[in-house]
């Protein structure tokens, strides 16, 4: 079977197989897409809110790629583009809280860090499926502009001004409510019926979005772990730009702010 939803339709109509499927931790729940599965990882160190598409022994043209902190990776230019305005903390592991990196904006109104994945790896196509998912800790939610999701590379600008095709999470200064978007040869859409999470300073929260082919994208957020909001967009999906992970944090006032970040996974349907 090519399609993970075709060996789910299977798998309703096999009993023995679904007991493996349960026996290896996965498992469904009716308000998912057709085709999704929910693994029990134990912790949300490899899942958000538990939901993963597939594993690699049902189907192999699922391709995970982990981009994990660790101290090679503090040489940037071989994994990141770093762009920055004025001199803060560049983006450091955390050796106290493993799996994890974090940077710190200097002082001044507007003073910023974003980075770009060196390797555009991700593409949204038609029949195929694509998942992205991270945690985040903003220092001052309500002081700062972010980014963090799938963006194409900056023609110029910046990355929180002149994203021109990507898929993602923001927030806007003066406001702690997360956003989620998708915005395709400069045009955004914003999820239907406004995100209404509200962000707290300095608290971890889990972001995942999954597109669907070309039709639209699912986003999740959740505080602590738990998955407290869901959206959709079915508008200005970036469907003709190959994308690279991307994150950044510009401050809203003039005081440093921080941004701290898990490792990132991102599953592609080849």
């Amino acid at each position: 079977m090519s399609r993970l939803s075709d060996y789910v339709k299977a798998r309703r109509r096999a009993p023995a197989a679904r007991m493996n499927m349960a026996a290896g931790g996965m498992y469904e729940l009716g308000s998912d897409e057709a085709g999704d599965l929910r693994f029990n990882a134990g912790g949300r160190k490899r899942s958000v809110f538990d939901l993963m598409p597939t594993n690699p022994a049902i189907s192999p043209r699922v391709r995970n790629v982990h981009i994990p902190f660790q101290t090679a990776y503090d040489v940037h230019a071989t994994v990141w583009d770093e762009s920055s305005q004025n001199a803060g903390t560049p983006l450091a592991i955390q050796d106290s809280i493993g799996n994890k990196a974090k940077f710190t904006n200097d002082t001044g109104d507007n003073d910023y860090y974003y980075y770009e994945y060196v390797y555009e790896m991700a593409q949204l196509q038609s029949g195929k499926d694509l998942w992205f998912y991270v945690s985040v800790e903003i220092g001052d939610v309500d002081e700062a502009d972010m980014f963090v999701g799938l963006c194409a590379d900056l023609a110029s600008g910046d990355l929180f001004d002149n994203r021109v095709d990507c898929i993602g999470f923001t927030l806007a200064d003066g406001s702690a409510v997360l956003n989620a978007v998708c915005t395709k040869d400069g045009t955004g859409s914003p999820a239907a019926g406004d995100p209404t999470l509200s962000l707290t300073d300095a608290t971890e929260v889990w972001l995942g979005f999954h597109s669907n082919g070309t039709s639209y994208v699912d986003f999740f957020a959740g505080a602590k772990g738990s998955e407290v909001e869901r959206w959709r967009v079915t508008t200005n999906l970036p469907d003709d730009e190959i994308l690279a992970p991307a994150f950044g944090l510009r401050n809203g006032k003039g005081a440093a702010n921080s941004m701290t970040i898990s490792d990132i996974y991102c599953l592609i349907d080849r």
